[in-house]
């Protein structure tokens, strides 16, 4: 009788004839129990991310290991700014003097 709701049926005399009985309602405990399954869920999609989040740092750090990539030379690069050819540049630029040559070596 703990999870049932009863009440008692009087006839006229004022006797019991019987007793009504129906399950409880409790409306708190159904909204407690929506709310703890909402949240589970939310603990499940939390609990995705972070293992997703921590394979993805594994991933990372293997990819680290590699020596790292050296970048590539442009083509002018090397002709622009070895000092061989550095005195042929400055000679195309007469109104360049040797200040931009005594400030780069």
């Amino acid at each position: 009788t703990r999870d049932r709701e009863l009440q008692p049926v009087m006839d006229s005399a004022g006797r019991i004839a019987g007793f009504f009985t129906w399950d409880r309602s409790r409306p708190m405990a159904q909204v407690v129990g929506w709310f703890a399954s909402f949240f589970a869920a939310i603990a499940v999609v939390l609990f995705g991310i972070a293992a997703l989040s921590l394979w993805q740092l594994k991933r990372s750090r293997r990819g680290k290991r590699k020596p790292p990539v050296r970048p590539m030379r442009t083509s002018l690069q090397g002709c622009l700014t070895t000092p061989r050819h550095w005195n042929y540049w400055t000679s195309l630029l007469p109104s360049a003097p040797t200040v931009i040559a005594r400030s780069s070596r």
